[in-house]
């Protein structure tokens, strides 16, 4: 084994150490976003002007995701200015206990539920949402994330293993992003009962706050350049570049590849 790429810093220690691969051979080269799809409305309204704010999920439908607790959030969130906020839910409903988690919103009118959507559709409702909310237990590396920056939404997420390595820096002090401290968790992504009361009550102050951010700016944050790193182009370039390397150390630890050509 010549190289191993890493989705992050975090997820390379855990690589290095679970595998017992040498840390030389392990490369940070993350995943990207279709930059062509993800990107700012052709001309978004501003938010000033206009009288609901919209307020986007992405994912499954599910427990792990945090789904129960921001339908609970959203119960708590104070509206700017009395206008209406609405949470779109994208994503399957497939997991066990999705159909509770449904029957937890039935008494809010505001809470709409669109199924699984193709990334087109999916690129469209955040081009038209304020703030993006990820309240999940455990990820990866949540790229839905990124695709929603992209698209110049502002973001309330959790604080998720690695996220300080990959998140594009500053966002998180200009307010662009802000951040929830996670419940207690039993294994990967059990929460311990006693603590969701407060992960509720921080992930609504961190909407309020947002929706109060997006309600009073004219236009929605710029941060196309920050993302640069994470297109797919740019993972392109740090494969082909360990490729590369590769190539100039001739392989050391394996006989040369004979080609119908040599």
């Amino acid at each position: 084994m010549n190289r191993v790429f890493a989705l992050h810093a975090a997820n390379r220690s855990d690589v290095i150490r679970a595998y017992g691969i040498s840390p030389e051979r392990v490369c940070i080269v993350g995943a990207g976003f279709r930059s062509e799809l993800f990107r700012p409305a052709p001309a978004p309204p501003p938010s000033g002007g206009r009288m609901e704010l919209v307020v986007a999920y992405a994912g499954k439908i599910s427990a792990p995701k945090g789904v129960p607790w921001l339908i609970d959030a959203m119960r708590r969130v104070e509206s700017p200015l009395g206008r209406r906020v609405t949470l779109l839910l994208a994503g399957a409903a497939a997991e066990p206990g999705a159909e509770a988690i449904q029957r937890r919103a039935e008494d809010l009118d505001n809470v709409v539920f669109l199924g699984a959507l193709s990334q087109e559709e999916l690129a469209k409702v955040l081009q038209a949402a304020d703030l993006f909310v990820l309240p999940s237990f455990f990820e990866g590396l949540p790229l839905v994330v990124v695709e929603a920056l992209a698209c110049e939404c502002r973001v309330v997420m959790t604080e998720l293993k690695g996220m300080e390595t990959w998140m594009p820096a500053g966002l998180c002090a200009e307010g662009v992003v802000e951040t929830v401290a996670l419940p207690r968790l039993v294994g990967t992504d059990t929460p311990v009962a006693e603590d969701l009361p407060r992960f509720v009550a921080d992930l609504a102050g961190a909407i309020t706050r947002q929706l109060a951010r997006a309600a009073a700016c004219e236009a929605p944050p710029a941060t196309a350049g920050s993302l640069q790193s994470l297109t797919w182009k740019a993972v392109f370039d740090r494969v082909a570049a360990a490729y590369r390397e590769l190539a100039g150390l001739g392989f050391p630890d394996r006989p040369p590849i004979k080609t119908p050509l040599a």
